[in-house]
């Protein structure tokens, strides 16, 4: 059957309305109850278009990952430049972190390390956020919101180790997600803070829901 042209425009538009429902619908339900024929049905397009643009479920869903991550480092990015200093930024990620696991799926966290391309992007971004969370991190001791005496290469690697043991335990079947994420890393950033720095992560913290 010959490939249907469609036009530029047309094509970018698609793809990001492919992007959102795939997101939505993977987050929502996990990634192995969604089928492309549940997206292209929900869609009102045919599966082959959806395979002209995605040639195949894992794409769709490496480029649904992508995207997100892309939005969240725009985010900090815009924070950084607006003056935020960095417990300011750190309320603004845990605010983000939130409202993400308010309306994402346990399941889908669980599935995402078995698709490969997937899984080789998230190790990528990890060995490059680990020197930029250190460097972060002094940048708030010369502010003076986290205590000079502590060593932040150990912190850096016990909070993704607090990360690995939620995942690998499947502790967000027994807690919420958001529960666990004030119980965990919340827990770990008041330990490293000044007293200058607990007055301001409370007041942006307070009234939060946990």
């Amino acid at each position: 059957m010959p490939k249907i042209n469609y036009s530029a425009d047309y094509r970018l538009q698609l793809r990001e309305r492919i992007l959102n429902t795939a997101s939505s619908n993977f987050r929502q339900r996990g990634i192995k109850a969604v089928k492309m024929d549940d997206i292209a049905n929900s869609l009102s397009i045919s599966k082959r278009t959806l395979y002209e643009i995605f040639h195949t479920k894992e794409d769709l869903l490496y480029e649904c990952v992508k995207t997100y991550h892309e939005n969240f480092m725009t985010k900090l990015r815009e924070a950084v430049s607006n003056g935020k200093n960095v417990i300011e930024i750190i309320a603004e990620i845990y605010k983000l972190q939130m409202k993400e696991s308010s309306l994402s799926s346990p399941i889908f966290y669980a599935e995402l390390s078995k698709y490969p391309q997937v899984d080789t992007y998230f190790r990528r971004h990890y060995e490059e956020r680990k020197s930029r969370s250190v460097d972060f991190l002094m940048k708030g001791v010369e502010d003076g919101y986290f205590r000079p005496d502590i060593n932040y290469d150990i912190v850096n690697r016990i909070a993704n180790a607090n990360t690995e043991y939620v995942m690998r335990t499947k502790l967000y079947n027994q807690y919420p997600l958001h529960v666990i994420f004030w119980n965990v890393q919340l827990l770990l950033v008041r330990g490293i803070c000044t007293d200058k720095g607990l007055k301001i992560l409370d007041e942006q913290l307070g009234g939060i829901d946990h």
